[in-house]
């Protein structure tokens, strides 16, 4: 199970595309349907194409690694956050967008707080950073 990049965009508007962080394309056109907030646009009129088998990179995820001082962190990276299991998609405001695959969460992408009880964890398993323990 791992994230892959999408170009999404409106049938007849390829100009206006973005890239989406999803586990299938089916989840990357469902998210982008319901962040364009139109109640009029049909879902199926969104457009859908595989970029990469691997996530790319977002320089909205970049900046706010290197505002915490935690350069290490990109797309796709497994974490866990309070516990629970799931994979860097993106980044909202000061926090990361966490797509989970288990937990209360699960199939959702929600905003996560880059260090409140989060885990990060590299190609192997092993752990990079360990904010579970950090208390307020």
């Amino acid at each position: 199970m791992f994230i892959k990049a999408y170009k999404v965009w409106v049938r007849g508007d390829k100009e206006i595309s973005t890239v989406v962080h999803a586990l299938s394309a089916g989840k990357a056109k469902a998210e982008y349907w319901r962040h364009l907030d139109m109640d009029f646009l049909p879902y199926t009129a969104i457009r859908c194409k595989k970029l990469a088998d691997e996530p790319v990179e977002c320089p909205r995820v970049q900046a706010l690694a290197r505002s915490r001082h935690m350069q290490f962190i990109c797309n796709g990276m497994r974490v866990e956050c309070d516990g629970k299991e799931g994979y860097i998609t993106g980044a909202d405001g000061c926090y990361f967008k966490i797509h989970f695959v288990e937990g209360y969460h699960k199939n959702m992408t929600v905003p996560c707080h880059p260090t409140w009880r989060m885990k990060y964890f590299d190609n192997d398993g092993s752990i990079l950073y360990d904010g579970s323990e950090v208390t307020q």
